[in-house]
């Protein structure tokens, strides 16, 4: 519910944010499908995209004071965080009861 309300409520930022985890949720399947398939111009590519990842992730890394070994795991919370905003827009889209501290609460209509 809450990914469907940030991306209503950002609108195109918000769909940005969306797009942009989708891509880098991929990432890990498709190095993992190119490296056991053999495909070597999938596997460069792949291996082209986690290095994005974690080249774009070093400023924020440093900001915070996060270690930089923990960019190594972006393309594994990504697929997290889209597994997650998955489930919440399909609660939000097909009107499924939430669970929240052992309660189903409806959806607000």
């Amino acid at each position: 519910k809450n990914a469907a309300q940030f991306v209503q409520a950002q609108r195109g930022a918000g769909a940005l944010v969306a797009l942009s985890t989708a891509a880098n949720a991929v990432t890990l399947p498709a190095l993992i499908v190119a490296a056991v398939s053999g495909n070597a111009i999938g596997l460069s590519g792949a291996l082209a995209a986690y290095l994005a990842q974690i080249v774009a992730l070093a400023p924020w890394s440093r900001r915070f004071g996060v270690r930089r070994d923990y960019a190594l795991l972006a393309p594994v919370a990504a697929l997290v965080f889209t597994a997650i905003a998955l489930v919440s827009f399909a609660h939000a889209l097909l009107r499924w009861p939430v669970r929240w501290k052992g309660r189903a609460l409806a959806p607000r209509r």
